[in-house]
């Protein structure tokens, strides 16, 4: 599963699982194994980490590649008015990204799906342009999913956008 975040900073999978982790483990500790917090020193975060969130009200985008599926995943008090948990994306969906207005941009096997966070509701699909003929499954690849497009200057991004009402 790929998960991207909602929030103000999207945190990588591995620094998720880290974090996690880290938690874990900071939990685990009894009283005498965790240093004490000095009162002298201005609390701040190390340069180049993001810091940690305090908005209980955050969601996690999470590709669920053997449904067919992107899942919401964050505090049930926003379930009923955000809208349903999953949402059905294509075929065997991968690679997530998180636009700036909102817009989770989902690769699958059949197309680059564009998913309304906010209603939580498949708008689009661009298809690849592809002669394989019509997908029946997805494939992992272990060095991940790429996207490439390449559009000759001055024409117009060929293959239509199938748009959903």
């Amino acid at each position: 599963m790929r998960a991207r975040h909602l929030g103000a900073g999207a945190l990588g999978a591995g620094a998720l699982g880290a974090l996690a982790a880290a938690t874990l483990m900071v939990g685990c500790a009894s009283g005498s194994d965790v240093p004490a917090a000095s009162s002298t020193s201005p609390s701040a975060t190390r340069p180049g980490m993001p810091e940690a969130s305090t908005d209980a009200g955050e969601t996690f985008v999470v590709t669920d590649f053997g449904a067919d599926t992107v899942t919401f995943v964050g505090p049930s008090r926003h379930r009923e008015a955000a809208g349903p948990d999953s949402v059905k994306v294509g075929t065997a969906p991968y690679g997530i990204a998180l636009g700036g207005d909102g817009t989770a941009w989902v690769a699958t096997a059949e197309g680059v799906a564009a998913v309304d966070t906010a209603t939580r509701r498949r708008t689009a699909l661009i298809p690849y342009s592809t002669y394989t003929g019509p997908v029946t499954t997805g494939e992992y690849r272990g060095g991940g999913m790429r996207i490439a497009l390449s559009v000759p200057a001055g024409r117009p991004c060929p293959g239509p956008v199938a748009r959903e009402q």
